[in-house]
C-alpha cells in the first residue's frame, strides 16, 4: 500500500501476483485507480479458476510490452548490479537503458523490425 500511495497518479495499476492482497485492492479503490493486479490461483475453489485464468490472460497482454523490455535487459546487459553505491548502480542502469534504446532506434532506421531481443 505504501508504494501505491507514493507513485504517480494513474488510471490503472498493473502488478504481479505477488501484490495480490485485499489491502492493495482497498488502497486502489480508495484512490479511484482501476485494479490491474493479477490474481493468485485459489487452492480450494475450483470454480473460480476459470474466471481468474481469464482475468490474468487479459492483464498479461498489456504487461507483456513492459515485461519484455525487462527480459531483454536482463538477458543482454549486466543482469545484476555490480557496485555497492546507489549512484554507480544508477549510472549503470541508465547506460544499459540508453544502449537498449539506441539499438532499437538503429534497427528501426535500417528498416528492420525493432524486435525486443537485440543481440
Amino acid at each position: 500500500p505504501e508504494l501505491i500511495g507514493a507513485g504517480p497518479p494513474c488510471a490503472m495499476l498493473y502488478a504481479d501476483r505477488g501484490y495480490d492482497s485485499e489491502a492493495n485492492r482497498a488502497v486502489l479503490f480508495r484512490k479511484g485507480i482501476r485494479d490491474g493486479i493479477m490474481r493468485r490461483m485459489p487452492r480450494t475453489k475450483a470454480h473460480k479458476r476459470r474466471e481468474i485464468t481469464a482475468r490474468n490472460r487479459r492483464l498479461a497482454r498489456p504487461r507483456s510490452r513492459v515485461e519484455g523490455i525487462f527480459g531483454v535487459l536482463k538477458r543482454t546487459t549486466t543482469a545484476r548490479l555490480r557496485y555497492r553505491g546507489a549512484a554507480t548502480n544508477t549510472v549503470q542502469a541508465t547506460l544499459d537503458s540508453m544502449i537498449y534504446n539506441l539499438k532499437r532506434f538503429i534497427r528501426w532506421k535500417l528498416g528492420r523490425s525493432p524486435a525486443l531481443y537485440l543481440a
